[in-house]
């Protein structure tokens, strides 16, 4: 099922008022409409755009989805953009999510500027872009997903195959050498850090072999991908799975969304 499908069959899911907060509790559904919002095909976008907002006008789901990792910055960015709809759609659900009074209190207290992720949630987060070497297909892709779900310190991330460029939103604690040796353990795909030099324009960074850890326990003080609250939830229902889980699909997390979506509800 393709990103378009799982973004509509999810928007026309929350327009029934009985389904919002399902929707929500999943582990990758919301999550997964987030990463819809940095699609490069603006159908998808704006679908994910109406999903959200449905889902917004359920009062028990603002909390949850103001504190998603990379909502605010992601309806920011749409909020800037020159997609007349997108534009009105992320100011409806921002004001919604964050009332004025907030973003009054904000203004005055709030991170500075150049910080990426606004919310409680997402302050220890930051988001890096690497150019992968050897990405060139969905099974290459899928390689790669099995070493950064391993990754302790990877909060969400999201593929751009024709520039074989993937964008991850990381721990501040978890260094970069960390994830390119991780991808490098494919065998068959090895990464860079594209940064931007001070002329503005793109350059690669390329890391050793053996990437340094402060200390010891450093691993332990990095959340997993995608923590969530309740430490009783079976990983195995929701949208991300661990390598470890053998469910055998290969699908990854849109294959478990489309799952939730055909088991959970009745058409």
């Amino acid at each position: 099922m393709s990103a378009y499908s799982v973004a509509k069959n999810l928007r026309d899911l929350a327009m029934q008022p009985q389904n919002r907060v399902a929707i929500v509790k999943d582990q990758g559904c919301l999550p997964g409409l987030v990463l819809f919002l940095d699609n490069d095909d603006p159908r998808v976008v704006v679908i994910a755009l109406e999903a959200l907002r449905y889902l917004s006008l359920c009062p028990s789901n603002r909390v949850p989805m103001r504190n998603e990792i990379g909502m605010l910055v992601s309806l920011k960015a749409i909020m800037s953009s020159k997609d007349q709809k997108a534009c009105q759609l992320a100011n409806e659900i921002h004001s919604t999510l964050v009332p004025t009074s907030r973003n009054t209190r904000s203004r005055r207290t709030g991170p500075a500027s150049g910080q990426y992720f606004l919310s409680g949630a997402n302050r220890n987060a930051r988001m890096i872009t690497l150019q992968i070497s050897g990405l060139t297909d969905s099974s290459s892709r899928f390689k790669c997903e099995q070493k950064l779900l391993a990754t302790p310190g990877v909060v969400s991330f999201t593929f751009d195959l024709a520039k074989k460029r993937c964008m991850l939103r990381i721990s501040q604690n978890l260094n970069v050498e960390t994830i390119c040796q991780a991808i490098a353990g494919t065998k068959t795909m090895t990464a860079q850090q594209v940064v931007k030099n001070d002329m503005g324009e793109e350059v690669f960074l390329t890391f050793g072999s053996s990437p340094p850890l402060s200390s010891a326990n450093k691993e332990n003080d990095m959340p997993d991908y995608l923590p969530e609250d309740d430490d009783n939830i079976d990983i195995k229902k929701g949208a991300v799975a661990r390598v470890d889980d053998n469910n055998g699909n290969g699908n990854g997390w849109m294959s478990s969304v489309t799952n939730f979506i055909s088991k959970s509800f009745y058409w």
